[in-house]
């Protein structure tokens, strides 16, 4: 199958505006085991998308001015994501396409299993 193909098959696909001006790959490392991050990039925005057993996640990373935004989806039967941050950003509405958008602070946030694995692999690769 083609990335491109693979691309609009993802499904981060139905939650970008404008995922056909996006690159597309995939990323696999083994610490991750059976988790597979799926980078799109535009220009100097990175959006990865981690789809987990019984949840997901987007990392929005602005390379230009070196910002990330964290969001998580614990039920994956929604378009419903929080922002994990220590304010609310309305910029990334920009990027996604999202019924519901909520936002907790960093403080309120505990972490799934497996999230500090996944944040450390993104952070070796562009950030």
């Amino acid at each position: 199958m083609c990335i491109g193909m693979r691309k609009h098959l993802s499904n981060a696909a139905s939650l970008i505006n404008n995922v056909n001006s996006y690159n597309y790959i995939i990323i696999y490392d083994p610490k991750l085991k059976d988790i597979v991050i799926e980078r799109f990039n535009f220009k100097n925005i990175y959006i990865y998308y981690i789809d987990c057993k019984s949840y997901d996640f987007l990392f929005l990373y602005n390379k230009s001015n070196k910002f990330y935004r964290f969001m998580i989806r614990q039920d994956k039967t929604t378009s419903s994501f929080t922002l994990i941050n220590d304010f609310f950003d309305t910029k990334v509405r920009d990027y996604f396409i999202f019924t519901d958008f909520y936002f907790i602070s960093k403080d309120q946030y505990t972490h799934l299993e497996g999230d500090n694995d996944i944040l450390d692999v993104l952070k070796k690769l562009d950030i």
